[in-house]
């Protein structure tokens, strides 16, 4: 099932990753191959992201040259963001040094908000700047499904654009089942759409409601404040898309494929046995 503005929603979530957004520290800029993005207040090349658009025909070794100038030398995350374009330059790409990676589709809610009740001892709080490393942990976590404490750098690394995001339009929460912090929940507010880009719980704590709950709760707060839709993304392959589906996300608005060059990382690990990594 459609959402009745299907097509404007596929022209604003195409537009999101085509402007900048400076009072997040993202900048981003339109070249010959697309638009390059990197965020100026964190400084991580973890945040380096190009949206190709690319020209036809289509020439690898050039982008891979921008990309080296631009970023000088440092990992880039490329996304493809119609399916059609990445059937057809996909393999000029890996040809190229880039490797493939994960396709994330975009749903938008479609229909009557869903419900559901707290589950028993789940209590949800908006996170305050005291909060984020606490987030950022429990958000590692979770996306990993690894109990294991992250490092102390990754936790800084993450707090760090926790930070930046929350200086703008990013609104995170953290759910708690009692004293424990377990799930994380993230969206950019509109108007006019509200944006899920992040959902995770950690492992000994799913299949207790808690994500259906923060989502459900999500899409209705969004309805009553007025949005006209509720996104929200995800691996196309992971299973999580169906739940998704069930809950009403069923009008898919846009695929993306990435791709992830690696920059000077290749030549540092080449340098060790004189072959790049696959």
């Amino acid at each position: 099932m459609r959402h009745p503005e299907h097509d404007a929603l596929v022209d604003t979530v195409r537009g999101w990753y085509a402007q900048s957004y400076p009072d997040m520290g993202y900048h981003r800029e339109e070249r010959q191959f697309g638009f390059y993005s990197r965020n100026v207040r964190v400084g991580s090349a973890r945040m380096n992201c190009v949206t190709l658009r690319p020209p036809s025909p289509f020439d690898p070794a050039a982008f891979i040259s921008d990309l080296h100038q631009y970023y000088t030398g440092q990992r880039v995350q490329i996304w493809v963001d119609d399916p059609c374009e990445a059937e057809r330059i996909g393999p000029l790409l890996e040809a190229n040094g880039c490797s493939r990676g994960t396709t994330t589709v975009y749903l938008a809610h479609v229909g009557t908000p869903p419900r559901a009740n707290a589950p028993p001892g789940v209590t949800v709080a908006p996170v305050r700047e005291a909060d984020v490393d606490e987030y950022a942990r429990v958000k590692l976590m979770a996306c990993s499904s690894d109990e294991s404490q992250p490092s102390p750098e990754d936790i800084t690394a993450n707090a760090a654009i926790l930070s930046a995001e929350m200086s703008g339009c990013g609104r995170f929460s953290l759910a708690r089942q009692g004293a424990e912090a377990v799930t994380v929940v993230a969206w950019y507010e509109g108007p006019p759409d509200r944006f899920i880009f992040q959902l995770a719980t950690r492992l000994p704590f799913r299949r207790r409601g808690i994500a259906r709950y923060l989502i459900c709760s999500a899409v209705l707060e969004a309805s009553l404040r007025g949005h006209r839709s509720t996104i929200i993304n995800a691996d196309m392959s992971d299973t999580i898309v169906d739940f998704y589906r069930r809950l009403g996300f069923t009008d898919q608005v846009l695929c993306r494929q990435a791709y992830l060059f690696l920059g000077d990382e290749v030549q540092q690990e080449a340098g060790a046995d004189g072959e790049a990594p696959r």
